[in-house]
């Protein structure tokens, strides 16, 4: 049996390759579902909110510092969380190892911020 100049089957092998876009019909059947109303909503105020929130920064710059208006984001986000956990009765100070590595991966991308 020959392959391609890129190692792939051909036809000269007795076989047909199967086509990128039939491999993406088999996966897609397998996992796609339509979206219903409550997802469709959620998408839509994700991208609102992600939106406006770039409209936002640029309208406060001259008056709010950019390491202020992320600290506040951040604050914000948080307490959402928190308040999101608390409603589900999610326990988010269990302790099962990953405080260490939870603190290095906050460190790390609170360093980003310093080096704005």
């Amino acid at each position: 049996m020959r392959g391609g100049d890129d190692g792939a089957r051909t036809a000269e092998d007795g076989q047909q390759a199967a086509s990128p876009a039939s491999a993406v019909d088999r996966t897609s059947a397998a996992v796609g579902r339509p979206l219903d109303a409550v997802a469709a909503a959620l998408v839509v105020v994700l991208c609102l909110s992600w939106g406006f929130n770039q409209v936002a920064v640029k309208l406060a710059l001259p008056e709010i510092p950019p390491l202020i208006q992320a600290a506040f984001r951040s604050t914000f986000g948080a307490l959402i969380v928190v308040a999101w956990a608390r409603a589900r009765g999610v326990k988010l100070m269990e302790p099962d190892g990953s405080l260490g590595p939870g603190v290095i991966a906050g460190v790390l991308f609170g360093l980003e911020f310093l080096l704005i």
